[in-house]
């Protein structure tokens, strides 16, 4: 049976809490939704996380999904599945509004399925 030095754990555990840093700096990078207008949005964006900004100019509920619809120079729909009460708050019609979410398609169109939202005014 081979002993490990105390030097040796001390240098191991060194460069593995540096990895372990580098790793978590990494993924927040590769992880974080882009920033992209509403005009940019298209299909090569499918299946991506992004984040964009924009003045609701609709939104209402059917059963427990929001339907929205997001404009700034071009409109795009958007869906929030299993809305929160805090939800209901930030994503009024005529609120101006910053979402996060994935980028799909749905019956041929592009829509976002919003995953957070925080009013901007």
């Amino acid at each position: 049976m081979m002993l490990l030095s105390p030097s040796f754990i001390k240098i191991a555990s060194f460069s593995l809490s540096l990895a372990g840093l580098l790793l978590v700096a990494v993924l927040s990078v590769v992880l974080e939704p882009q920033e992209i207008s509403i005009g940019e949005i298209d299909g090569s964006f499918d299946g991506k996380a992004i984040r964009t900004t924009g003045y609701l100019r609709n939104a209402f509920q059917l059963r427990n999904v929001m339907m929205l619809e997001l404009y700034d120079s071009k409109k795009i729909k958007a869906v929030k599945f299993n809305p929160k009460e805090t939800d209901f708050e930030v994503l009024k019609k005529g609120n101006f509004v910053e979402v996060e979410g994935k980028v799909q398609r749905y019956n041929g169109e592009i829509e976002i399925v919003v995953s957070g939202a925080r009013r901007i005014a």
